[in-house]
């Protein structure tokens, strides 16, 4: 089942690429937000190094939870189904907000669009945006294909305990 490996793989791959995007770029993108305040009056702030850590966390915590809930996926469990179901969409939603509203911030607030970055973390960083928001379709639509249902109808063992 490739909605299994999908949820195996794709948050552990974002996720780790994220946090490490984040700690590399912590003090171009503090950089580039300090200028932005300071044109409207706010004090700027250091650069701190624990900035990357709270998005860190949070990343560490939903892979464990995606990973957590493949296993019954696999197994078949429809709640399972269901969950990482609600985590893709979530996921979903969340990846095409961020792509529609950071480039009108970057426009309103008048930020440097490429934030101090390099062409080559730039490329990185949409590629992986792109990944993860095709990754969601690909694992909403495996999960619910005609092939998924029929898994997930099939009867199961009960469930020792």
């Amino acid at each position: 089942m490739l909605a299994f490996w999908i949820a195996m793989v794709l948050p552990l791959l974002v996720g780790v690429l994220d946090t490490a995007f984040a700690y590399l770029t912590n003090d171009a993108t503090t950089a580039s937000v300090n200028a932005v305040l300071e044109r409207y009056g706010v004090p700027p702030t250091p650069p701190n190094p624990s900035d990357w850590l709270l998005p860190a966390l949070v990343s560490a915590v939903l892979v464990a939870l995606w990973i957590a809930f493949a296993f019954p996926l696999r197994a078949g469990r429809q709640w399972a189904r269901v969950t990482l179901a609600v985590f893709a969409a979530l996921w979903l939603c969340s990846e095409l907000m961020g792509n529609i509203l950071a480039p009108i911030v970057v426009v309103v607030l008048g930020v440097e669009w490429d934030l101090g970055l390099s062409t080559g973390m730039l490329v990185v960083l949409v590629l992986v945006r792109l990944l993860a928001t095709t990754g969601s379709v690909v694992f909403l639509a495996l999960v619910f294909s005609r092939r998924s249902n029929e898994f997930f109808r099939a009867p199961r063992a009960p469930h020792p305990g």
